[in-house]
C-alpha cells in the first residue's frame, strides 16, 4: 500500500480513505476536512506501517471499490487501533466473485486486455456522466500501465489467499444503483448481514460527491458548538422531546440509587433540563457541570455551588477535585467520536460503587433524515451498548422507547431539528436550494404527513468492583 497525507495539522482524528484500483491521491486532493486526511492506494502489497497512526485517538475509515477489501484486511490485521467508524462505498469484501463482487470473467478480461485505451474506457465507466469524467481527467491518477496490471494481479492472488472474516462489521454501506463495475445486485447480496445500514444512491461507481460523503459522516464539534450556541435562547421551548428524555432518565436514576450530598459530574448539561431535576433533592457536596458550549449560569434555577467546565468531554479531565459518586448525561454520547474509550475514561472517574445514568439514541433515531439525506450520526443499538459498557460497568437497567412525531411537511421537520441546534446530520453546513429540494423529494412521507422518529435509550450502570 502507498499513502499520501492530504491534510496533516496535528489533529487527534484522522480519515483513512482506501481508494479503488488504479488510483492515487490526485482525484481526492480537493477534499477539505477539519481533521487529518490520508489517501491509501496501490494494493500491489498490503503492508502498512501503523506507527504513523500512533498520534491519533480516533480513526475514521472510508473505503471505495477495491479499497473495501483492502480496508477490511487492514481492520482485521489491526483490530487494536481506535477505529470509530467504518463506511464502505461501492465495493465488497469479496472483490472478485460472480455473485458478491466483480464477476470473474469481467475481471480476467480487464487484466488480460489492459491498455491505455481500456483504462480510459474504465475511467469513463466509473463516472456517471461526461462532466464528472472530464473533472476526473483534470485530476487523474499518475500511475504506470505496469503498476496497474501488477495491482490487479496482486488483488486477485491476495483475495483468494486471504478471504475476509465475516466478523468485520461496517457501520454504513453505500451502494450506487448505476454502478457498472461492482454490479448493484452483487453488492446487495454481499452486504446481507455485515453492516448496520445500507444506503442506496443513484450514483455510478465513483460517487460525484465522494468528498461530501466523507465530510457529512464526520462529527464536527465546532459546527455543533456554533449550532447549539445560536439557539440557546429558544432551545427550551423547542426541545420538548429532549426535556421528556431528561425527566425519564432522572426518574430511572432516582428509583435505583439517589443519595444526598453526593458528588456529581454532568456531561453535556445544556440549558439544565436534567440539572434542575436533581440539584435540589441531592444538594451535591460537589457538582461539576460540563458542556461543549459556554452555558450562562442563569439556566441553573436553584442556587447551588458548582464548577462549570466548557469544552469537549472526550479531551477533558474532571477529577482535579477527586472522583465522583455519579456521572450523568442526557442526549450527548451520540456526538462522541469514540464511545468505547470514553466509557473507559468514565470508569476511572468514579468512586467505588459509583453510578452512571446516561441517555443516548438508538438506530431508529431520525431514520427518516438518513433515508432522505444519506447522512446520519452513528447510533448504537442496546445490545451493542451493553457490549461496550460491560468491561467497566454492571448494567442495572437499559431500556428504550420509540416515539414518532408527525409534521405537515419535510420543511417543517427541518425547522424542528434546526430549532434545537443539533440534528442527525453530523456536518452539513448549508442547505442549498437543490439540496433542500432533493431532501424533500426523498423524505418518506405517509398519510399523516412527514414522520420523525425518536429512539431514546436509557442506561443505568454501576462501576464494576474488580476495576
Amino acid at each position: 500500500m502507498n499513502y499520501d497525507f492530504i491534510i496533516k495539522h496535528n489533529s487527534t482524528s484522522i480519515v483513512l480513505f482506501f481508494a479503488g484500483w488504479g488510483m492515487d491521491s490526485n482525484p481526492f486532493k480537493s477534499i477539505h476536512l477539519d481533521c487529518d486526511f490520508m489517501v491509501i492506494y496501490d494494493y500491489n502489497n498490503f503492508q502498512f506501517d501503523t506507527s504513523i497512526l500512533a498520534p491519533y485517538s480516533n480513526i475514521y475509515i472510508f473505503a471505495w471499490s477495491f479499497g473495501v477489501y483492502s480496508a477490511a484486511q487492514f481492520i482485521e490485521t489491526n483490530n487494536s487501533l481506535p477505529i470509530c467508524l467504518k463506511i464502505a462505498i461501492n465495493g465488497t469484501m469479496t472483490p472478485i466473485d460472480d455473485e458478491k463482487g466483480i464477476p470473474t470473467g469481467i475481471f480476467d478480461g480487464t487484466y488480460n486486455n489492459l491498455s491505455i485505451q481500456n483504462i480510459q474506457k474504465f475511467n469513463r465507466r466509473i463516472c456517471k456522466d461526461n462532466s464528472q469524467y472530464e473533472l476526473l481527467n483534470i485530476n487523474k491518477p499518475q500511475r504506470s500501465l505496469e503498476s496497474l496490471k501488477d495491482e490487479l494481479g496482486a488483488m486477485k492472488i491476495n483475495s483468494l489467499r486471504h478471504p475476509i472474516s465475516t466478523k468485520i462489521h461496517w457501520n454504513t454501506v453505500i451502494i450506487g444503483q448505476n454502478d457498472r463495475i461492482f454490479p448493484y445486485k452483487n453488492q446487495v447480496k454481499a452486504w446481507d448481514n455485515n453492516c448496520d445500514t445500507i444506503y442506496k444512491t443513484d450514483d455510478a461507481h465513483l460517487p460525484a460527491k465522494i468528498g461530501d460523503i466523507i465530510i457529512n459522516n464526520i462529527i464536527n464539534k465546532e459546527l455543533l458548538k456554533k449550532r447549539f450556541t445560536k439557539v440557546l435562547t429558544i432551545y427550551d421551548q423547542n426541545a420538548t422531546r429532549q426535556k421528556e428524555i431528561s425527566i425519564k432518565l432522572h426518574n430511572l436514576w432516582k428509583a435505583i440509587d439517589y443519595r444526598k450530598h453526593s458528588s456529581v459530574l454532568e456531561i453535556g448539561c445544556g440549558t439544565g433540563f436534567l440539572t434542575n431535576l436533581y440539584i435540589n433533592d441531592i444538594q451535591p457536596k460537589r457538582l461539576v457541570l460540563n458542556d461543549l458550549c459556554n452555558i450562562p449560569s442563569s439556566f441553573i434555577k436553584d442556587k447551588v455551588n458548582y464548577t462549570f467546565i466548557a469544552g469537549d468531554a472526550e479531551k477533558l479531565t474532571f477529577t482535579g477535585g477527586g472522583k465522583f459518586d455519579y456521572i450523568v448525561s442526557t442526549s450527548v454520547i451520540q456526538w462522541l467520536e469514540n464511545i468505547t474509550t470514553f466509557f473507559h475514561k468514565l470508569s476511572n472517574m468514579l468512586n467505588p460503587n459509583g453510578l452512571i445514568a446516561i441517555s443516548t439514541f438508538g438506530k431508529e433515531n431520525m431514520k427518516e433524515i438518513k433515508q432522505a439525506s444519506g447522512n446520519s450520526l452513528h447510533y448504537y443499538d442496546s445490545e451493542s451498548l451493553k457490549s461496550i459498557l460491560m468491561p467497566y460497568f454492571d448494567i442495572i437497567s437499559i431500556s428504550e422507547d420509540i416515539d414518532t412525531l408527525h409534521f405537515d411537511s419535510p420543511t417543517d421537520v427541518i425547522r424542528h431539528i434546526k430549532s434545537t441546534g443539533v440534528n442527525s446530520i453530523p456536518n452539513t453546513k448549508l442547505w442549498t436550494k437543490n439540496a433542500m429540494q432533493e431532501f424533500i423529494n426523498k423524505y418518506p412521507c405517509d398519510e399523516h404527513g412527514a414522520p420523525l422518529t425518536y429512539n431514546p435509550i436509557y442506561i443505568i450502570g454501576r462501576l464494576k468492583t474488580n476495576l
